[in-house]
């Protein structure tokens, strides 16, 4: 066989080879069930410290506006900064606009963990936080509903040190939540059930909120 019929049949073979490949990669795609809508992550402040009319104060109106409607799935990381009620007392008094229920028995506990210094994990016995940021809105009411380790391994509550925000502490709720939506005579009432998303969509969040400004 001559030089240039070799070749021929090489490039025949190889031809065949890659379109062989080909399709098998075709099949393989085919196979693979569709992408799941990437989780997604609603990021942002609520400033209880905010004069009425500042850019801080707007800008957190702006993002609870932007809070879903149920029924959606989100991953969430609020920031909350307080307003400081008492400037003279030592520490400071702070109002982050929540009541956190705990115990056997659900209830309100008191005060609030977080005060100027506390920067911890809050306990997973917390049950429920609810928070009602009258200062920026005063027709919505969040409830946070809390689990345990087990079932929500994302999820946490904690008193974060924040310089420059009052008393330089800040509440941080972080975590996967299913959304719902109930009417409130006047207002608007939003819960955030925890839950766990697939591994590879719970990666996709976390990694877009790590890179959020």
């Amino acid at each position: 066989m001559g030089t240039i019929a070799k070749t021929a049949v090489r490039v025949a073979v190889c031809g065949m080879a890659v379109a062989g490949l080909l399709g098998v990669a075709g099949a393989l795609e085919a196979a693979q069930p569709p992408l799941a809508r990437p989780v997604p992550v609603f990021e942002g402040t609520i400033d209880l410290s905010a004069a009425p009319g500042s850019s801080e104060n707007t800008a957190s109106a702006d993002f609870l506006t932007k809070l879903p409607s149920a029924p959606e799935m989100i991953f969430l990381d609020l920031t909350i900064a307080p307003a400081v009620v008492d400037v003279a007392a030592s520490p400071a008094v702070l109002d982050f606009g929540a009541t956190a229920y705990g115990g056997p028995a659900g209830a309100a506990l008191a005060p609030f963990p977080c005060s100027a210094g506390s920067w911890t994990m809050i306990d997973r016995g917390l049950s429920v936080l609810t928070v009602a940021p009258t200062a920026i809105d005063t027709h919505l009411l969040l409830t946070i509903e809390v689990a345990s380790g087990a079932a929500a391994p994302f999820n946490a509550i904690s008193c974060d040190y924040a310089p420059g925000l009052p008393a330089q502490v800040a509440l941080h709720v972080t975590g996967f939540f299913v959304v719902q939506e109930t009417a409130i005579p006047t207002a608007r009432g939003l819960r955030f059930v925890p839950y766990t998303p697939p591994y590879a969509e719970a990666l996709d969040a976390l990694a877009r909120s790590i890179a959020a400004p």
